[in-house]
């Protein structure tokens, strides 16, 4: 049976800027944004921002999810904005991931606990969860790696589920 852990994002420093597909950010393409932490590649949209993360880690978030952020989305221009993180009232469901492996994810293949890249105490799958009845249940289809000292600042444990 699996293991899942009840978490909550918190609240934190990022950087966001609102992407352009004639940018070029950190690959030699313009529409391109590349995540070491866990070696995905993602196109840049007009209705997404491309954010730094707590360790220089570049990723898009569409403007649809901006509500995690203290900001408006009319506040984001071109040049690199400090925004906080709001503690997420979502709740998400993780377990930490045993050794190197690549992950399909609704983002792509992404790779954890890479070689050459600090894990903390290793990276962690989290999936979105939801609330039936009295109790939170894993989204299995909605999942995506986080590195293991990137969750360590970003989320904290709430409880244990089987």
């Amino acid at each position: 049976m699996q293991e899942w852990h009840l978490c909550q994002k918190t609240d934190y420093t990022v950087e966001l800027c609102r992407a352009d597909a004639d940018r070029v950010y950190n690959t030699p393409r313009k529409w391109e944004v590349y995540n070491y932490l866990e070696d995905i590649t993602e196109t840049v949209h007009p209705d997404t921002c491309v954010c730094r993360g707590t360790v220089g880690e570049l990723y898009l978030v569409p403007f649809a999810k901006l509500a995690a952020y203290d900001v408006r989305p009319e506040e984001i221009g071109e040049d690199w904005l400090t925004v906080r993180t709001k503690p997420s009232g979502l709740v998400y469901c993780c377990h930490r991931i045993d050794g190197a492996c690549d992950s399909p994810t609704p983002y792509g293949v992404m790779h954890a606990n890479r070689a050459g890249v600090p894990h903390g105490d290793g990276d962690m799958l989290l999936c979105a969860a939801e609330q039936r009845e009295r109790r939170y249940v894993p989204l299995d289809d909605n999942v995506w790696v986080v590195n293991g000292a990137v969750f360590a600042m970003t989320y904290r444990l709430l409880e244990t589920v089987r």
